[in-house]
């Protein structure tokens, strides 16, 4: 059983929160041939969660890293991705 499944968000983790949140919207773009990112803001806990699905390896030396903009168009540094098979998740604030 999962926490939100009792109806406690106590026990949900922060990204559990953020993707469960009654204002969350989802984004998802594709990336690169078979890869996608998927967005997914709160504005109620002034977070969001990125997903990464099947990201294709950067070049030797190269990560992805993602920016935020605020509403007054500054970019903000979010964090890094991984690449490679699977699922990766970042939660930003």
């Amino acid at each position: 059983m999962h926490p939100w499944e009792n109806g406690s968000t106590s026990q949900m983790s922060a990204i559990e929160q953020v993707l469960h949140a009654p204002d969350a919207t989802r984004e998802t773009v594709p990336v690169g041939a078979a890869a996608t990112a998927t967005v997914v803001r709160s504005p109620s806990r002034a977070e969001a969660v990125v997903i990464g699905s099947d990201l294709p390896t950067p070049r030797h030396g190269r990560v992805y890293q993602l920016w935020f903009q605020r509403p007054n168009g500054k970019m903000v540094p979010a964090g890094f991705l991984a690449a490679g098979p699977g699922a990766q998740t970042l939660l930003s604030g």
